[in-house]
């Protein structure tokens, strides 16, 4: 069965470990995946990852399948109820890719808080154009395109910015025309 836990501090406690934060990077590594999913500067090592998983203004969710982490996915650049929304997969194939993500998304977009109010309207996704195979990942997700940005995400490797695919997922669609 999967399911989705946050990766927080409970009254003093991690809920997961140092080493399994760590192990997911390392684990990208043997899979040959952390350049894809950490195109910018900010994560190069495991311990860039858990740093800035721990300590940085991002929320990380671990997808456990039997107990095992799967996949995870987290949230940064909030502003109001919208969220920039990020997948990374561990041993995946596509279909359970898409069936994982499409559940990350709805769980996110239904959280409620004290006041049962949603936290989230809208979770943004920024795809670099040249990562074809996400930018079909997340519009399988449900990722609604609407348009590129010509230099909107960083490579660290061609040193240089890349246009890169804008989209959304709400939970709910306002066709109001501008």
């Amino acid at each position: 069965m999967t399911h989705i836990l946050p990766y927080c501090e409970i009254d003093g406690v991690r809920t997961f470990t140092d080493s399994e934060i760590v192990d997911i990077y390392n684990r990208m590594k043997a899979n040959d995946t952390v350049d894809g999913v950490f195109i910018d500067e900010q994560i190069v090592s495991a311990d860039d990852f858990l740093r800035v998983m721990k300590y940085g203004e991002n929320h990380l969710y671990l997808v456990l399948d039997d107990d095992r982490i799967v996949a995870f996915f987290w949230l940064n650049r909030f502003e109001g109820k919208t969220a920039r929304l990020h997948f990374g997969f561990l041993d995946l194939g596509r279909k359970d890719k898409v069936d994982i993500g499409k559940q990350c998304v709805e769980e996110v977009l239904a959280l409620t808080d004290n006041m049962n109010e949603y936290v989230f309207d809208m979770l943004i996704g920024v795809t670099p154009i040249s990562n074809k195979a996400a930018c079909k990942y997340v519009q399988a997700v449900g990722l609604k395109k609407i348009g590129v940005l010509p230099f909107g995400v960083y490579n660290r490797f061609t040193r240089k910015s890349e246009a890169a695919m804008i989209g959304y997922l709400s939970r709910e669609v306002d066709n109001e025309s501008v």
